[in-house]
C-alpha cells in the first residue's frame, strides 16, 4: 500500500525567514521571560550572531552545539547558524552531564554555544557566550551567503539500541518541507501567537519555534516551571493570547483537567492545538471536545523523518475505537510493507516506510545504523526510513497499530529499553538486566527486572543503580522501579523471554510496593 503528496519546491529556510523579517519588522517574532523581540530585532541579533560565528571560523557544513535554556536567544542562535549554512545541534542543560558530553564528542561540533559560562560542560571545541555577543548589539545591514537545501540544518538524538544516543540529521529541505505542512494544515498567519513548549532535545521544538518565521506569526517561549504545572501553562496561555499550542497525549490528559476545573475554562483564544508523540486514546479525544470546541490535530513521524510525516485534523471524537494518525503531508512517501519489504494491499498491515523529502539524512557519524535503518529500494522509487511501526491506510488514511520492535514511547519520549540494559550491565554486580514498560490499568512505567551476581542487599544495589543511570541516562530513562530476581526468564535460545518478564511483573506487583 503506497500513501504519496506532492512534494514542492524548498529554498532555505533563512531566505524565506528574511523576507518575513523585512515585510512584518515591527510585528513580534519571540517573547520569553526576559521581554520581547520584533521581527527586526531577532533577524538584527541573528545577524550578530553570524558575524561572530563567521569571524571565529563557522563555515557552512558545521555543526554548533546549542546549549541554552529555551529563549529568544535560542532562535536568534539557530538563525544565525542557517545564515552561515550551518546546523544546530541543541544540547539540553538538564541533560546529565555524561550524555551531553557524549553528545558533543559523537556530533563533532565546532563550537557551542552557551549562556553564562556554561556550567559544568567541557568541550574539545570553543565555548562561547551568547549573552557577550548579544551585548554587542544587532547587526542591520550584514549579508550572508547561507546555505543550500540539501545542506544539514539540525541534529537531533534519540534513544539508541547499542546503549548509545544516535544523532538523527535532517536537512533544510527536509525542515522547510515539514514547517510548510504545519503552515497549511494549521492554517497559520501573522496574527498567530505559538506556545513554544517542548524542551529544546526534543523533536517537536524545531517546529514550534520556526514555523512562525514563515508567516509573521510569534513564538512565545514557556519557561520549565510553567510547562511543568498544567494549570500555570494554562494561565500563562491565557494571558499571553495563545493561538496554538501541542502536547503529548499523557501531558494533555492532564491538562484538560486543567481546564475543566477553571473558570472560563480555555479562553477565547486559542484556536488550534496538536498533539503528538504517543498513541492518542479516544477517549482523551471526546474529553477534549467535552471541554472545548477547538479543533485538535493528531500528528504522527519519527524524528529521523523530520518530526512529523501525517496529520489528522479533527473538529468532533472519531466514532471508532481508535484515532487515525492521518494523511501524508506534502512532500513524504509512504509505503506500508511485510518481512519481505513487498507492498501490502490497502487495509492490511505492515511496517511503514518513509520516503520522499521527508526522509532525512542518516545519523551523524554513524553509518552502520545508517545503512541499517535508511535503505534503498528501487522497486518502490528510491530512499526509505524503515520506521518499525505497525500500521495500516484505508483511503489514504493511516492507522498506528504499535511498534514491531522493543522500542518504547512514554510520556512523548522515545526510549530503546536496550540502552537501558546496556548501562545497567555495566555496573559490578549485575548479571542479567530486562527493561520493559509495565501497564496496570491507566499507569504505565519503566519497570527494570535485574539478576544481581549476589542475592541479598538488593535495596542497597537498586538506590546504587538508580543513582548510577541518572548520571548518564536522561530522567525519562531511569526506571522508577527496579525488581531483583534470581533467574532472569529464558526462551529456548537462551535470550530473554520478555513474555515472561512481563508474566513474572504481573505476579510482582510492582506498583504495590
Amino acid at each position: 500500500m503506497a500513501c504519496t503528496n506532492t512534494s514542492r519546491t524548498l529554498a532555505p529556510y533563512i531566505r524565506l525567514f528574511e523576507a518575513t523579517a523585512r515585510t512584518h519588522a515591527a510585528l513580534p517574532a519571540a517573547e520569553d521571560r526576559d521581554g520581547c523581540a520584533s521581527y527586526a530585532q531577532l533577524d538584527g541579533m541573528a545577524n550578530r550572531f553570524a558575524a561572530e560565528l563567521r569571524r571565529s571560523g563557522v563555515e557552512r557544513g558545521a555543526f554548533v552545539a546549542i546549549a541554552c535554556e529555551r529563549g529568544v536567544l535560542t532562535l536568534a542562535a539557530i538563525l544565525a547558524l542557517f545564515k552561515l549554512g550551518a546546523a544546530y545541534v541543541p544540547l539540553d542543560p538538564l541533560l546529565p552531564l555524561a550524555r551531553r558530553q557524549r553528545m558533543l564528542a559523537s556530533s563533532g561540533c565546532a563550537r557551542v554555544l552557551v549562556e553564562a559560562d556554561g556550567g559544568d560542560l567541557r568541550a574539545d571545541c570553543p565555548v562561547v557566550d551568547l549573552k557577550q555577543w548579544a551585548a554587542l548589539g544587532p547587526l542591520w545591514d550584514e549579508s550572508f551567503t547561507g546555505g543550500g537545501a540539501e545542506d544539514p540544518a539540525y541534529v537531533i538524538f534519540t534513544s539508541g539500541s547499542s546503549g548509545e544516543p544516535k544523532g538523527a540529521v535532517l536537512s533544510q529541505a527536509n525542515l522547510l518541507n515539514h514547517l510548510w505542512a504545519k503552515v497549511e494544515d494549521l492554517g497559520l498567519s501573522h496574527d498567530d501567537r505559538i506556545a513554544q513548549t517542548a524542551p529544546f532535545g526534543f523533536d517537536l521544538s524545531v517546529w514550534q519555534f520556526l514555523a512562525a518565521g514563515l508567516v509573521g506569526a510569534c513564538v512565545t517561549v514557556m519557561d520549565r516551571e510553567t510547562v511543568a504545572y498544567p494549570p500555570s501553562l494554562l494561565e500563562a496561555m491565557v494571558n499571553r493570547s495563545v493561538t496554538v499550542f501541542q502536547a503529548v497525549p499523557s501531558y494533555l490528559s492532564v491538562f484538560v483537567d486543567a481546564v475543566s476545573r477553571r473558570p472560563g475554562g480555555m479562553g477565547e483564544g486559542l484556536r488550534v492545538a496538536v498533539t503528538a508523540g504517543e498513541t492518542l486514546p479516544v477517549a482523551l479525544v471526546r474529553r477534549w471536545f467535552d471541554c472545548c470546541e477547538v479543533p485538535l490535530m493528531n500528528a504522527y513521524g519519527p524524528t529521523e523523518c523530520g518530526v512529523d510525516v501525517t496529520h489528522h485534523l479533527m473538529r468532533r471524537a472519531p466514532l471508532g475505537d481508535s484515532v487515525p494518525i492521518g494523511k501524508a503531508i506534502p512532500g513524504a512517501v509512504l509505503h506500508i510493507v511485510d518481512a519481505d519489504l513487498e507492498c501490502v494491499p490497502e487495509g492490511e498491515s505492515g511496517e511503514l516506510l518513509i520516503g520522499g523529502v521527508a526522509t532525512g539524512m542518516g545519523y551523524i557519524n554513524a553509518p552502520a545504523a545508517t545503512a541499517a535503518a535508511f535503505v534503498e529500494l528501487p522497486a518502490l522509487g528510491g530512499r526509505f526510513y524503515r520506521s518499525g511501526d505497525r500500521v495500516r491506510c484505508r483511503a489514504g488514511v493511516h492507522e498506528y497499530l504499535g511498534r514491531l520492535d522493543l522500542q518504547i514511547k512514554l510520556r512523548g519520549h522515545r526510549i530503546e529499553p536496550e540502552e537501558i540494559e546496556v548501562a545497567l550491565l555495566r555496573e559490578a554486580g549485575v548479571r542479567a538486566a530486562a527493561v520493559v514498560l509495565h501497564q496496570e490499568g491507566a499507569r504505565a512505567e519503566l519497570v527494570a527486572l535485574v539478576q544481581p551476581e549476589e542475592q541479598g542487599m538488593n535495596v542497597e544495589l537498586a538506590g546504587y543503580l538508580r543513582q548510577r543511570l541518572s548520571a548518564t541516562l536522561p530522567s525519562y530513562m531511569v526506571p522508577n522501579f527496579i525488581e531483583f530476581v534470581y533467574e532472569m526468564p529464558r526462551n529456548a535460545r537462551g535470550k530473554t523471554d520478555r513474555r515472561g518478564v512481563e508474566q513474572l511483573l504481573g505476579m510482582l506487583k510492582p506498583f504495590e510496593v
